[in-house]
């Protein structure tokens, strides 16, 4: 009873296929007006917006669930040959050889290793060691972390294809006492400890200070 845009996996999910088709000549009409908006508010537009066709997809499958098993990435094909737009992703894969189906059929313009998930900065580095034999850029990605951004940002340094790397800069109590010395920017750019190992030492009191029962 699926609409022949669907298709199931051997996982039992649904998958799309050729679902989003109706939405893509809208997606680059859409990011040309919202580029004449501030970035938070354009951000939060797009968000909204693909929200609402997410919804529209769940509307016609009914109650299955829509979703890309690992290594399926015809979605992202889809979408960076219809727009000019640099597509990034990956930001959740845990290995190199992971990011490997990624790249091996085109789906990403910038590849975005997490170093807390995709096994540290040797699998950062060597993520974007195969990145750049694809012609592929990098930008590591990093929310939350800052002990993570200051390990992507010893990685990143030595990147010749990493065009920037993620960093969340909202002031936080952890910032001033999880790490000595604390993650430092001078004009937008991340001063990388020269320190050794990491250049930084990670407060151990602090930790046990918020730390919480297993």
């Amino acid at each position: 009873g699926l609409d022949p845009g669907y298709d199931v996996s051997p996982a039992g999910r649904v998958i799309t296929r050729g679902s989003l088709d109706w939405y893509l000549p809208f997606v680059p009409r859409v990011m040309t007006l919202l580029a004449w908006l501030p970035a938070r508010v354009a951000g939060a537009i797009w968000l909204g917006l693909n929200l609402l066709a997410l919804l529209a997809v769940l509307r016609l499958v009914g109650r299955h669930l829509v979703a890309l098993p690992p290594g399926d990435w015809s979605d992202y094909v889809a979408l960076r040959h219809a727009l000019d737009t640099p597509i990034a992703g990956g930001e959740r894969l845990r290995s190199p050889g992971a990011f490997l189906e990624a790249l091996r059929v085109g789906a990403l313009d910038v590849a975005m290793p997490d170093v807390r998930l995709c096994g540290g900065i040797t699998g950062l580095v060597k993520t974007a060691e195969l990145a750049r034999w694809f012609g592929v850029r990098v930008s590591p990605h990093n929310w939350i972390s800052r002990l993570g951004a200051i390990a992507s940002a010893h990685a990143a340094v030595t990147l010749p294809n990493c065009v920037m790397t993620e960093i969340e800069a909202t002031p936080t109590v952890v910032d001033e006492g999880l790490l000595d010395p604390p993650l430092r920017l001078d004009d937008g750019f991340v001063v990388v400890p020269e320190e050794p190992g990491l250049g930084v030492t990670v407060s151990e009191s602090f930790v046990e200070q918020f730390a919480t029962g297993a």
